[in-house]
């Protein structure tokens, strides 16, 4: 039975450069800074579509599609908290990895110091180790992008504004990942063809549910009913959500200065 690597190097030379340019655009995405909230929420969009349609292309060539569904788990960052994460990191993190068919969960250490119990909080990720590595490696742009955006926004005059911004443009952004990846689902479904990638989505999917409830993870939603600055929420969101998501938008992103 024929693996990836061996599928990959029977294509033709054109399939295969097109699979390559598909990597180096990318590369390219993530290694260059965005100008602001607008092209952030644009690239992060164009890299999850690169990643979901490099893989939908493997799993097209690939005879077994459930062979990639060993699933571990890793932590996300070498971050940790005594405080707890920022809320709008957490909801970036939990979309992201959704997208991307893991599972992402903070995890509480209990730590005994002279003064008292205090509580060490890490990052977490369950899914297969590609996976992984993507929902990574859009979050760290992500983050990168969004703090670098609200430090050089006019109205962060004080830091819970500048944070207001941060959460409205994390949830922007988290929008436009998630709408592209349900662009290429329906995709995929419009086909009318059997899906091996949407099989593998679906068993991938499952096979990170089944391992986090081998843990004995429970889940929970973590929201804030502090209020917000309306204007500063709403210049991070509307930068980060009313974007051109036409096919040819990452196209044009990538031509536009890049």
């Amino acid at each position: 039975m024929e693996n990836s690597s061996t599928a990959f190097a029977e294509l033709s030379q054109a399939d295969r450069q097109r699979l390559l340019d598909k990597l180096a655009k990318l590369k390219a995405l993530s290694a260059c800074p965005t100008g602001n909230a607008n092209e952030t929420a644009m690239a992060a969009a164009a890299m999850a579509r690169i990643m979901l349609e490099y893989e939908i292309e493997m799993a097209e060539l690939d005879d077994a599609p459930g062979q990639d569904l060993m699933v571990l788990k890793e932590q996300v960052d070498q971050e940790n908290s005594y405080r707890g994460f920022p809320l709008w990191q957490t909801s970036l993190l939990t979309c992201l990895a959704q997208v991307h068919h893991c599972i992402a969960y903070t995890r509480s250490e209990p730590e005994w110091w002279s003064t008292g119990v205090r509580h060490r909080n890490t990052r977490h990720l369950i899914g297969t180790s590609k996976d992984i590595e993507n929902v990574r490696q859009l979050f760290r742009f992500c983050v990168f992008e969004i703090e670098r955006l609200s430090r050089s926004w006019d109205g962060a005059v004080t830091q819970k504004r500048r944070n207001d911004f941060k959460v409205g443009a994390g949830r922007g952004v988290s929008d436009q990942v998630t709408r592209e990846r349900d662009r290429i689902v329906q995709e995929q479904k419009q086909r009318n063809l059997p899906s091996r990638a949407l099989q593998l989505f679906d068993r991938k999917e499952q096979a990170s549910s089944d391992f986090a409830r081998k843990l004995g993870l429970g889940y929970r939603t973590c929201s804030s009913s502090r209020g917000v600055y309306a204007d500063a929420y709403g210049a991070g969101y509307q930068a980060g959500s009313q974007l051109d998501l036409s096919p040819s938008a990452p196209r044009k992103a990538l031509s536009a200065g890049r």
